[in-house]
């Protein structure tokens, strides 16, 4: 009778020590992962003429491991983006912009894939 005791015993210690790590992986892995993705910005005639260009960063949470987990937004990330000069690349004395994500698009027209100032009070 202890013996069946002791295994039974033995048994929940295990099932209870997996069942504690199986919440700390799924809670590791809902967690959110950014990754950057390469894009390639061509700038168009008008901003050469003016003089800007628009550089996208594309930015995606990884799908997990599992199909049937879900990863949490990354709603707290924060963008840090600096300015440099063209021909030295180095660091511009403008300073730094910081700024939060945002699901509203660039102040661009994309019809025409002209900048259109009306929509640079929505951006972030």
């Amino acid at each position: 009778m202890t013996l069946l005791f002791d295994v039974l015993s033995f048994a929940a210690l295990v099932v209870a020590i997996l069942s504690i790590l199986l919440v700390l992986y799924v809670e590791n892995e809902r967690r959110p992962s950014i990754e950057f993705l390469e894009h390639h910005d061509e700038a168009t005639a008008e901003d050469e003429k003016n003089g800007r260009m628009w550089y996208h960063v594309k930015v995606r949470n990884k799908k997990p491991k599992f199909s049937f987990l879900n990863r949490d937004a990354a709603l707290s990330c924060v963008a840090r983006v600096e300015f440099l000069d063209k021909s030295t690349l180095k660091p511009l004395p403008v300073g730094q912009i910081e700024s939060k994500w945002s699901r509203r698009p660039e102040p661009r027209n994309y019809s025409d894939g002209k900048f259109d100032v009306g929509r640079v009070s929505a951006c972030l």
